[in-house]
């Protein structure tokens, strides 16, 4: 795996790279969103239930002390028609249950509501809420003058909640492929911009080992890959001088050489001539007339 990583052209690798960032750097981005879109729309739900519980109590304490089940039935059938709540409840001070607004013929148990033995042990202003996959169940306890008589619930639909989320997960889809497209297409560019000078360079590397000697790279830029281009122009300059002084010091030496071959040569006739003739008389000598009649001798047999 890292062999096959290490062997991808740079403006893949450059690419990829990107992408896997802006990937993860997106998926994390719409987590965060959702987590917070959620947690907002989880304390507007809250807000919503605390605002209608502290205001509907007013209009049925009344009622509520007296115990009066008919007008109460029909404050909490008139609620949930409202279609603001899925359910509305009112409970007695025990926590039986008196009307609600999804049985218009409730008539009160004398089993407590388990719901409603929670609300009314709250304090004034106190509101308990409990939140399931569908639904979010708030209450308050109601009082008179000080005095607990009873409490009511709401039961709020989380569907706008669910929907929300969704519409921001579509949202976040669809943004992140344009910015993954985006960004893709922008680190290619990027990816170009960095590879193709480089292959440029090789190339020019390649034919500058071969025959083009004095062949220099055009410098289309300031930025490293330009200074890279006039470090190779330096180092190709460098090369060139040198290959230039190695072969006027080699052509130096060789006519070093031929000038003292030449003076050895004249040297060594010089010194035939003095072994083989009179210094005084400047004739051959006895040992030149030894060596001619010798050869004369030979070329006779």
């Amino acid at each position: 795996m890292k062999r096959w990583l290490r062997n991808l052209p740079l403006r893949i690798k450059i690419a990829l790279f990107t992408s896997v960032i802006l990937s993860v750097s997106l998926f994390t981005l719409t987590l965060i969103t959702i987590q917070l879109e959620e947690a907002y729309s989880k304390n507007d739900l809250e807000e919503q239930a605390k605002i209608l519980l502290n205001t509907l109590p007013y209009s049925l304490r009344d009622e509520l002390y007296f115990i009066e089940l008919d007008e109460l039935k029909e404050v909490a059938i008139k609620v949930g028609q409202s279609g603001q709540f899925e359910r509305f409840v009112i409970y007695d001070r025990d926590g039986i249950i008196l009307a609600d607004s999804e049985n218009k013929n409730l008539m009160p148990s004398e089993d407590p509501d388990p719901f409603g033995q929670e609300l009314v042990k709250l304090i004034a202003d106190k509101t308990h809420i409990q939140w399931s996959d569908k639904h979010l169940r708030a209450g308050q306890s109601v009082f008179l003058n000080k005095e607990r008589i009873g409490a009511v619930s709401v039961t709020i639909s989380t569907k706008t909640l669910k929907a929300r989320s969704q519409a921001i997960v579509q949202q976040s889809i669809i943004i992140s492929f344009l910015v993954l497209s985006a960004g893709g297409l922008s680190s290619f560019i990027l990816a170009r911009q960095i590879s193709n000078p480089l292959l440029k360079l090789k190339q020019e590397a390649n034919e500058m080992a071969g025959d083009k000697k004095d062949l220099r790279v055009k410098i289309a830029a300031t930025d490293e890959i330009g200074e890279l281009g006039l470090a190779f122009n330096e180092m190709a300059e460098s090369i060139e001088n040198r290959e230039r002084e190695l072969r006027e010091l080699t052509a130096s030496l060789e006519q070093k050489v031929e000038e003292r071959t030449e003076e050895l040569r004249l040297r060594n006739v010089e010194l035939t001539q003095m072994a083989t003739t009179d210094p005084l008389t400047k004739i051959n000598n006895r040992r030149r007339f030894f060596e001619l009649a010798s050869n004369e001798y030979e070329r006779s047999k």
